[in-house]
């Protein structure tokens, strides 16, 4: 959903979170929240639009089951070098 801008230069922290419930058993998929940067036009989101910060759980079988973090910085997707585990 779509806010007010704001700016947070002065601010110390940010706090971008969200909670999932999977209703069913999933096989494979996610739920994955983004930050957008200024400028983006909500109306033509899609999969490929450019993001600040992704965030949420990948399931994948018995062996996928971990909470993707992936920043954004100049361009490039920058993933986090440790797994998170999702909680059964």
């Amino acid at each position: 959903a779509k806010t007010e801008e704001f700016d947070n230069a002065d601010a110390e922290t940010l706090v971008f979170a969200f909670s999932v419930k999977h209703e069913q058993k999933m096989d494979c998929g996610g739920g994955y929240a983004k930050l957008l940067p200024p400028g983006i036009d909500v109306t033509q989101f899609n999969g490929d639009t450019d993001y600040s910060i992704m965030f949420g759980p990948d399931i994948c079988g018995y062996s996928t089951k971990k909470v993707q973090a992936i920043f954004n910085y100049n361009g490039e997707n920058l993933l986090r070098n440790n797994d998170v585990k999702c909680p059964d």
